[in-house]
C-alpha cells in the first residue's frame, strides 16, 4: 500500500516570523505545505492585509495549507468567553475557506475534570459541536 506523506512546515519552528515568510521559507526549503499558526494568521489580518494576498503567495510559491493551528479556548493566559471563541471560530474558518486550508485544530485548555468525567465528555462535545456548526458554513473541518 502506497501512502502519500505531505511534510509540512509548522508555524511554531519559525515562532518570530510572519505567514509570508513562512511560506517563502517553506518552499524554498522543499516542504510540501505549511500548517499556519493562528496567532500568525490573525497578526496577518490585524495588520490590513487581506487573507487573498496569503493565499496568493501560496498558490505561487505551490505550497498548500494544511491546517490552521489552533483554534483555543485561550490565548497568553486570558481564557475566552465562548462569545469569543465563536466569533473566532468565523474568523478562522473564512480564512481558512480562502486559504483553501480543510482542517482547523481545536485546543480546549480549560474544560475541567474535576472527577468528573461525563461532565468533561458533555461539554467537550458541546463546544466542538458548536465549533463545527460555525466551520461547516465555511466547509472547514476540525482536528481535536
Amino acid at each position: 500500500m502506497e501512502h502519500n506523506m505531505i511534510i509540512a512546515l509548522h508555524g511554531l519552528t519559525t515562532m518570530h516570523s510572519n505567514c509570508m515568510t513562512d511560506v517563502r521559507i517553506a518552499r524554498d526549503l522543499g516542504y510540501d505545505g505549511i500548517e499556519i499558526i493562528a496567532p500568525k494568521l490573525k497578526r496577518f489580518m490585524d495588520n490590513g492585509h487581506d487573507v487573498e494576498e496569503l493565499a496568493d503567495e501560496c498558490r505561487k510559491a505551490n505550497i498548500p495549507v494544511t491546517c490552521i493551528n489552533a483554534l483555543a479556548d485561550q490565548e497568553d493566559g486570558h481564557v475566552k468567553s465562548q462569545d469569543e471563541l465563536w466569533a473566532e471560530c468565523e474568523i478562522l474558518s473564512a480564512a481558512a475557506k480562502v486559504l483553501e486550508c480543510p482542517t482547523i485544530q481545536i485546543v480546549l485548555h480549560n474544560i475541567k475534570p474535576d472527577g468528573n468525567w461525563k461532565e468533561v465528555l458533555k461539554e467537550t462535545s458541546f463546544l466542538a459541536g458548536k465549533i463545527a456548526d460555525i466551520g461547516a458554513q465555511h466547509d472547514i473541518q476540525f482536528q481535536l
